[in-house]
């Protein structure tokens, strides 16, 4: 899929990602979390994201979801604000323990 604007890209792919990977989930990652964008896009119908961990390998970047984190309105999201979790990480090595999540999601990393 082409978009040209960066923003509609993550509105459409972090919405199609999220219902199709987190639709039964309880407690999701995303890999890549960068500035944290696709917050507004997770499910809002079936089963809810009940803890997120959003992940970077940029400590910068995981600056800037912070930022974007404490700005965001409770009733823009499905995601209880209060759950969500930012943590430096590469993707390529994950560490969480078993069961952490029932699922992980990578909407616009590379």
């Amino acid at each position: 899929m082409f978009c040209s604007d960066f923003k509609e890209y993550l509105r459409v792919t972090g919405q199609a990602l999220a219902q199709k990977c987190s639709a039964n989930a309880v407690a999701s990652s995303q890999v890549g979390v960068g500035t944290f964008l696709n917050l507004p896009h997770y499910p809002t119908t079936g089963d809810q994201v009940t803890s997120l961990t959003g992940i970077d390998l940029s400590k910068s970047m995981l600056s800037v979801a912070e930022e974007t984190l404490a700005s965001f309105d409770q009733t823009a999201t499905s995601v209880p604000l209060q759950s969500v979790r930012l943590i430096p990480m590469d993707a390529e090595s994950l560490t969480f323990p078993d069961g952490t999540s029932t699922s992980i999601l990578s909407a616009a990393s590379i």
